[in-house]
């Protein structure tokens, strides 16, 4: 092996010293056969013609050593290289068109390569995050609005019993949002934090940047309160304070000691947490059947199903044996363990499935026109491959060198993709870093961990070559083909009639393929258009234009009279504003995803499980219940369709009256007169007292007294659920958790902006230490609601559009290439007495039957493939026909504008010009 490597790089450093030892051995030898033909008894002349006839020319023997040895292939490639870089310089127009098309197929493939590398293919930041799961609860529903997946399948009072049964499952933990207002030096700000089993930090292995992580010993019972901070926090409102750890830190009014900050990297469970406190299981309370989410580790070797099937045994054994189920509700199969990581990406995984086939057909139709330009060139190169041929080239060196420069081709566009990759990846994390973190619907999950990695430069590299052999082949093939004798009779610039068909069939399929693929994409794009044109009309039972928002909150020390009483100062003060028409507030605002539920029912008796009871025929339902302001519905614009709106005397002692929806006064159990009947609102703290003390009194009723039109709470494309509406002051009970902020909403007149300025003022007039945040007009909340569909919808247009552009520069090319070719013919017929238009319809014949193919290939793979695309798909079929047929007629005008461009310059050619050029 050394010794092969030492000639290896003897011949290929030092080549030239091995050639002069080369020669100088054939020389030797064939001087020395010489020699021995001369003692041998022939004269000089006769022994150096019978030693020359015996050795065979010593520059044949020489090439045939030189093919021997080692390195000799690397050695020819570079002559390969060498020589298609001098092709390049020579016509470098040609080398920036074909190398700028494939710059822009493998540069996008490479952006969206790296953005499913980062967010779909890579490992999450954590120790064995392929084994992380979550628990889910998924209830049998009789409407697609009662078809709620829950992450909260088991009680408080359970979990202790849970973990210690489970045989599949290790470090089982609780993870609970946290909203509270922190003391930092801005002053007060409001964060978002987790309640944290501690168990799942060392489950994760994550370490702290300083101090440590919470622990074992921060949830026992009656240990000191602690919180670990996120890197962002620290930076934000800390400016990296390195004395942090052991500082105290008020969080909603109670000290709490920091402890650690952990990386950057550690953002668990989802979004970007600010802090986290540790979770403290109780003891005894209310709080003991609160349902919890669950987050676990699978054990080694157990798979997912077995870990499925016993969880869901464990916690149907739990519930009954705490008796709350029944009818045989405690059902296993309702049960499921879903991967982190795939709940995380879940949203965006088929979005970018089909992002990345719409960029495999862009770079497909890159390979096609550069395959188009390179079969364009034979005529320049067939004199030249002639003569290789008669001189003794091999078909298949000829085949090698054509591939090369193909290859080459592809490697500086794929060099020219990484750049526009670079680029393009960078353009998206701009555009997607300003958005808010929507929980569940955030637009791009891992958006940071997204980058040109090595893999995504391998992935480059790979693509390159594939892509260089793809569109280098067939004009190899065809190039070598050729007959050596036949082409240099013909002279140059000169083909058979048999090289002529050849080549015009392997354009045409090349050209009917991309117009096919573009059309696709297309369609394709045009369905999620159109579906995002009517996802962004459709009417949300509010309407958000004029309507400006913002949150307000006190200390979390306040009591929850303190905070009714400020909110109804702030909305009067706020509606004396100049400008401002209406003002209100509610517990959320809509598209806030969050909602208080309850059971709706005839009697004062709660069902032992509203879904058993609802599936059994019970008289009653589960309902979304919204706590509002008097006023709040009229700011929002939400219509009063029957009945009336709250009224300035349904206050606190009067009769309890709510609104409905028109959803929930369409079910069958109301009957037919709505209006006037009385209900009980059950299952929620606020609403019966039973649920805070087992011994209290029943609730009260609460009578029906108007109807409203639907409002589409979850998003702009979730149908309305059965909802009710209650008026803040007459409520029974607390309003929400400890801390929880109002969402106001005020309709003004004109510019928002002068209104704007004033909001804090006028907060910090009633209460001093009143918090306002998130300030933004309520059509800016709708238009983020929708901005993964418009993403989406944007971004495969932009693909199709390239697509199409490019695919109209390949029937342009082709046409053009065909009038050149045969210019000749064109005088001919003209010089005997062809017409313009019959010259004109001999041109576009061809191209409108290419265009013809293609549009019905295109639209029958469009139908096939078309229905991937039914999840991503709002008020639309994928076999839309509207879109089906209207892209296919634009698009194929604008190919018969490509075609009919060469036709016109045919038409036009001087039959002398022609004729003296020939």
């Amino acid at each position: 092996m050394a010794v092969r490597l030492r000639a290896l790089w003897r011949n290929l450093v030092h080549r030239d010293r091995a050639d002069r030892d080369l020669d100088e051995e054939v020389r030797g030898a064939y001087e020395q056969l010489v020699a021995d033909k001369i003692g041998a008894g022939l004269a000089p002349v006769e022994a150096r013609r019978a030693a020359t006839l015996e050795f065979g020319g010593t520059e044949p023997v020489k090439d045939r050593v030189r093919d021997a040895r080692a390195g000799a292939f690397l050695h020819s490639l570079g002559q390969d290289v060498s020589y298609a870089l001098r092709g390049f310089r020579r016509n470098p127009g040609f080398a920036a068109v074909a190398i700028g098309t494939l710059a822009l197929g493998i540069g996008a493939n490479t952006a969206i390569f790296s953005v499913i590398d980062g967010v779909l293919l890579r490992p999450m930041a954590y120790m064995g995050s392929d084994r992380l799961v979550r628990i889910f609860e998924n209830p049998p529903a009789r409407t697609r609005a009662d078809a709620i997946r829950r992450e909260s399948p088991l009680a408080n009072s359970d979990l202790a019993a849970f973990r210690i049964r489970t045989t599949t499952l290790s470090h089982v933990g609780v993870h609970l949002p946290m909203m509270t207002t922190m003391a930092s030096r801005e002053g007060l700000v409001r964060v978002v934090g987790v309640q944290l089993s501690p168990n799942i930090v060392s489950m994760l292995g994550a370490q702290a940047l300083l101090g440590r992580s919470l622990d074992a010993r921060d949830e026992a019972p009656g240990a000191a309160a602690v919180v670990v901070l996120s890197a962002a926090t620290w930076e934000r409102h800390f400016g990296r304070d390195p004395t942090i750890v052991g500082k105290s830190l008020d969080l909603g009014g109670n000290s709490y000691l920091v402890v650690g900050v952990m990386p950057r990297d550690f953002q668990f469970p989802d979004g970007h947490p600010e802090f986290w406190v540790a979770f403290v299981p109780p003891t005894s309370g209310p709080n003991m059947r609160q349902r919890l989410p669950l987050t676990a580790r699978l054990k080694e070797g157990v798979s997912i199903q077995e870990a499925t099937a016993e969880a869901g045994a464990l916690i149907a054994q739990l519930r009954s044996d705490r008796s709350l189920e029944a009818a045989g509700v405690a059902d296993a199969s309702r049960f499921s363990l879903v991967g982190v990581q795939e709940l995380l990406v879940a949203p965006v995984k088929l979005s970018l499935l089909v992002l990345s086939v719409a960029v495999g057909f862009v770079l497909l139709i890159a390979c096609v026109n550069v395959a188009n330009l390179l079969l364009a060139r034979t005529t320049v190169r067939q004199h030249e491959i002639a003569i290789r041929l008669a001189l003794g080239a091999g078909r298949g060196r000829l085949i090698r060198q054509m591939l090369t420069e193909s290859i080459l081709f592809a490697v500086m566009g794929g060099a020219a993709g990484i750049l526009l990759a670079v680029g393009g990846v960078h353009l998206l994390r701009v555009l997607l870093a300003g958005q808010p973190d929507m929980g569940p619907a955030v637009i791009m999950p891992r958006l940071d961990e997204v980058g040109i990695a090595p893999s995504v430069l391998g992935f480059t590299l790979v693509l390159s070559l594939l892509a260089g052999v793809a569109f280098g082949l067939s004009p190899a093939v065809f190039l070598s083909g050729r007959g050596s004798v036949d082409a240099l009779h013909k002279g140059r610039g000169a083909m058979s009639g048999i090289d002529v068909l050849r080549q015009r069939r392997t354009q045409s399929v090349l050209v009917v393929a991309e117009i096919a693929m573009a059309l696709v994409l297309l369609i394709g794009a045009g369905l999620l258009l159109r579906s995002f044109s009517k996802l962004s009309n459709v009417w949300p039972g509010y309407d958000p234009d004029a309507v400006l928002t913002f949150n307000v909150s006190l200390p979390t020390g306040r009591s929850d009279a303190e905070l009714g009483a400020f909110s109804e100062s702030l909305v009067a003060q706020l509606g004396t504003l100049p400008r401002v028409r209406l003002a209100g507030y509610g517990e959320s605002l809509p598209l806030a995803r969050v909602a208080r539920l309850g059971w709706l029912g005839t009697t004062p008796d709660m069902p032992p499980d509203p879904e058993a009871a609802s599936r059994l025929g019970t008289t009653g339902r589960t309902v979304s219940v919204r706590v509002v302001s008097r006023d709040f519905l009229r700011t929002m614009a939400t219509r009063v369709v029957s009945g009336r709106a709250f009224a300035e005397t349904d206050g606190p002692g009067q009769p309890h009256v709510m609104l409905i929806n028109q959803t929930l006064a369409r079910s069958a159990f109301l009957g037919g007169q709505v209006l006037g009947q009385q209900l009980y609102v059950l299952g929620s703290v606020t609403f019966d007292p039973r649920r805070r003390n087992p011994g209290a009194p029943a609730p009260l009723p609460w009578q029906i007294v108007g109807i409203v039109e639907d409002v589409r709470q979850a998003g702009l494309d979730q149908e309305p659920g059965p909802e009710i509406f209650v008026d803040f002051r007459q409520l029974p009970g607390p309003s929400g958790p400890p801390g929880s902020p109002r969402y106001v909403a005020i309709r003004v007149d004109g510019d928002q902006r002068s209104v704007t300025s004033n909001i804090r003022s006028v907060a910090r007039q009633l209460d001093s230490q009143a918090l306002v945040e998130d300030v933004q007009p309520m059509s800016q909340l709708v238009s983020r609601s929708i901005a993964r569909p418009r993403l989406n919808a944007v971004l495969l247009g932009l693909f199709a559009a390239v697509a199409a552009t490019l695919a109209t520069i390949g029937i342009y090319g082709v046409m053009a290439y065909a009038v050149t070719q045969r210019t000749r013919e064109i005088g001919i017929r003209m010089a005997i007495g062809a017409q313009h238009v019959q010259v004109m319809k001999l041109m576009l014949r061809r191209g409108l039957a290419l265009t013809v193919v293609g549009v019905s290939v295109g639209l029958i793979a469009a139908a096939a493939v078309s229905r991937y695309l039914q999840a991503m798909l709002f008020g639309l079929v994928p076999l839309d026909p509207t879109t089906f047929v209207s892209v296919a007629l634009l698009f194929g005008f604008v190919a018969v504008l490509a075609t009919y461009l060469p036709a016109r310059r045919a038409a036009n050619v001087d039959p002398v010009i022609a004729l003296r050029c020939e």
